[in-house]
């Protein structure tokens, strides 16, 4: 997994190479700002109090909102913010695109390194696990226009982000990813429906 929970064993260490890695680039995702990070965080919010679990890990294992429900944002958000908001889902499927692959190698091949990483910055696994949220929210909303409107689009390829007032810029990758299934496929694959939700507006907070 891209986002373990429990640490991995200190033995075997990780090969040398891994200590030459970029791994920094994995967790510097686009990100919402402004007025759309306030409606995603309220958002987030609603969804989290519907956890019955009032112990911390509890909560954070086990009240993770479904991908449906995170995708439903798009409905409930204010009109105001929808444009952000589509320009925020393209940036984070091009991302997650350009990054997927080389993400899962790295984290099967340099385990601690990777672990050290993700917890080097505050919330960390919570931005880089929404990001893959909305990129398959935002190839989920491309499918079904695609389909109500009749025409075939892959969205295999990858998406032109464009970054707005609502959006952060995102980085560019220092490796050539290997061709993959689609953006929502990617995300499946790796059962990355689990931490949106609570831990959102943390990672926020300490992003700021």
């Amino acid at each position: 997994s891209i986002l373990p929970i429990d640490p991995p064993p200190i033995a075997p260490i990780d090969p040398w190479q891994c200590v030459m890695a970029n791994l920094t680039q994995y967790f510097d995702v686009p990100k919402p700002t402004g007025s759309l990070l306030v409606a995603i965080q309220s958002y987030a919010d609603k969804l989290a109090d519907a956890c019955t679990y009032t112990d911390v890990i509890d909560r954070f294992l086990g009240c993770y909102p479904a991908h449906d429900d995170w995708c439903n944002f798009a409905t409930a958000a204010p009109a105001s913010v929808i444009p952000d908001y589509k320009l925020y889902g393209s940036a984070a499927s091009a991302w997650w695109a350009a990054h997927s692959s080389n993400a899962v190698q790295y984290a099967s091949y340099c385990p601690n390194t990777w672990w050290n990483t993700m917890h080097d910055q505050p919330g960390n696994p919570t931005w880089l696990n929404n990001t893959v949220n909305f990129a398959a929210c935002y190839a989920d909303a491309v499918t079904t226009t695609a389909s109500s409107s009749s025409k075939s689009i892959s969205t295999s390829s990858t998406v032109a982000a464009t970054t707005g007032p609502g959006v952060t810029g995102i980085a560019t990758p220092s490796m050539t990813p290997a061709p993959t299934n689609s953006v929502k496929g990617r995300g499946e694959g790796l059962g990355m429906w689990v931490m949106a939700g609570t831990g959102f507006a943390a990672a926020a907070a300490n992003s700021m």
